[in-house]
């Protein structure tokens, strides 16, 4: 419903905000993951939230499954942003 779409939109935009607080403190894995999981939450805006990523990783994506997504060692582990 609408509503959903609203309350997702409205964490998604908090979550991203958390991003934006986390590189200011040079906390880039912690910007990662509250990314993915912005993506997670509102996947309407995903694009935006990759957008916001790649502003300060330019080789990293969002994790296209939310239940296993791979590290850039090959492992295979929920949440983590390559």
């Amino acid at each position: 419903s609408h509503d959903v779409a609203e309350q997702r939109s409205g964490l998604g935009a908090i979550y991203a905000e958390l991003a934006a607080d986390a590189v200011k403190a040079r906390d880039l894995d912690r910007a990662r993951r509250f990314l993915a999981t912005a993506a997670r939450i509102d996947p309407g805006n995903r694009r935006r939230y990759e957008n916001q990523l790649l502003s300060f990783d330019k080789s990293a994506t969002l994790p296209r499954d939310p239940h296993q997504t791979s590290t850039r060692a090959g492992s295979t582990e929920q949440g983590v942003v390559r």
